[in-house]
């Protein structure tokens, strides 16, 4: 459980990685590169979001189910490498600006993408 709520901080305001908090900082950044990205369909996690469960049914509720896996897999790698840099920084004392994190998570979706497309072509 608490391994939990320590994810969920690190994907909405890492608190622990900022050095302090400032109400949102590093993983708001990244966020809202998101879904600037994304033209507003992902939305960028309130301050005081107490459940990602419910943000991300939210944000999955609002595409129609054509846009709900690709719109599920950008949450996905963006939480994933949000959480990625968390542990840089924590673990490997390195760190990336939010535009290098950003354009990782672009980067592996249109791989994925092109490779789910020629699977799907095959």
């Amino acid at each position: 459980m608490r391994s939990a709520l320590r994810t969920q901080e690190a994907m909405f305001n890492c608190r622990h990685s900022s050095g302090g908090d400032s109400g949102c900082s590093y993983a708001r950044h990244v966020w809202l590169l998101v879904s600037n990205w994304t033209q507003g369909v992902i939305k960028v996690p309130k301050i005081n979001e107490a459940d990602i469960e419910e943000w991300w049914k939210r944000s999955l509720g609002a595409v129609t189910a054509k846009e709900r896996r690709s719109t599920a897999a950008i949450l996905m790698f963006s939480a994933w490498n949000i959480r990625k840099e968390r542990n840089r920084r924590v673990f490997e004392g390195e760190s990336l600006c939010p535009y290098q994190v950003f354009s990782m998570i672009q980067n592996v979706y249109i791989i994925t993408s092109l490779f789910v497309v020629k699977i799907e072509n095959i």
